[in-house]
């Protein structure tokens, strides 16, 4: 292996290069067909035509099978230009957003396009939950989505499934995840890839560090999230996997406690039962949900608390 080779490889464990495009929308808007007319007319790309936004909103409107007319009639060369991917994703409440998506990567869009905070397109799915379905997601990752990206405050996929709490969804990716990044780690070792190529992939936090234990920006783990939702089975998953219970977060919470895991399920219990908002609470019993949600932070805090408890005796 000559030197030039090595260092390319070297530097990919410690470098990453993102790719960043688009505009971040400013709400969830109602989308086209009867009750979903959709509207991008506030967006606007500072290197692109901006007619073309309202463009694609009229060929949105008309239906999913407008937006490649659409694109050829423009004669738009290069999709990623543009934020219609990532904005049709996380900007559209209706069910066809799948269908405009099947189109715009017909079309040629990326899969892993950015919004303007590092976001791809199965980030911003992940964020439609509930309706979202796994079948949705799995469209996405068979399409090419990647696992391994992170967005600009190093959240990675595995951070926004947790979140829903849909374990089913965060066995897939994180069995998806797994799978790609041994397949990464196997072709670095073996130089299967080409310098060239090795240089393209956005892998490098990663080396090193479990993903089951990565965290953003501000020390904010997977674990830590879930727990925060009170999403009792993705915790205990995240825990078999290995997630790290005493893991901390920056800074410390208003006492001068450290900002665990048990931290933040004991904070959202508390905040639940301060700002809850269903009704139930003005006749001084719990409806049925409530009991049920309160009984999912127990739940975490119990098994968090043993986990502790185990480890230290171990």
């Amino acid at each position: 292996m000559n030197n030039a080779a090595w260092f390319i490889g070297a530097s990919l464990l410690f470098t990453i290069s993102v790719n960043v495009n688009g505009q971040v929308p400013q709400k969830k808007r109602k989308a086209p067909c009867s009750d979903h007319a959709y509207n991008l007319r506030s967006k606007r790309h500072p290197v692109v035509n901006p007619d073309y936004y309202e463009k694609f909103e009229e060929a949105v409107n008309k239906g999913p099978g407008w937006v490649t007319e659409f694109v050829k009639t423009k004669n738009i060369t290069n999709l990623d230009d543009y934020t219609f991917l990532t904005d049709i994703i996380n900007d559209w409440d209706d069910p066809a957003w799948i269908k405009v998506v099947r189109e715009l990567l017909k079309a040629g869009a990326s899969i892993n396009a950015r919004d303007a905070k590092g976001r791809t397109p199965l980030m911003l799915a992940l964020i439609r939950a509930p309706e979202v379905s796994i079948e949705n997601i799995n469209e996405l990752v068979a399409k090419g989505a990647d696992v391994t990206l992170m967005d600009k405050e190093n959240r990675t996929v595995l951070s926004y499934a947790v979140e829903d709490g849909r374990i089913e969804i965060v066995e897939f990716l994180f069995e998806k995840l797994e799978a790609q990044l041994k397949e990464i780690h196997s072709l670095i070792y073996h130089w299967e890839m080409a310098p060239e190529d090795l240089i393209k992939i956005e892998i490098s936090p990663f080396i090193g560090v479990p993903h089951v234990n990565k965290a953003n920006v501000n020390g904010f783990t997977p674990l830590m999230r879930a727990a925060n939702r009170g999403n009792f089975e993705v915790v205990r998953f995240l825990l078999e996997k290995g997630a790290n219970v005493f893991a901390q977060a920056d800074g410390k919470a208003a006492d001068g406690t450290d900002l665990t895991a048990l931290r933040y399920a004991n904070n959202a219990k508390k905040c639940f039962l301060t700002h809850n908002t269903c009704p139930c609470k003005s006749t001084g019993q719990y409806c049925q949900r409530c009991i049920d949600r309160l009984a999912q932070y127990d739940n975490v805090i119990f098994l968090l608390e043993k986990t502790m408890h185990e480890e230290v005796q171990s």
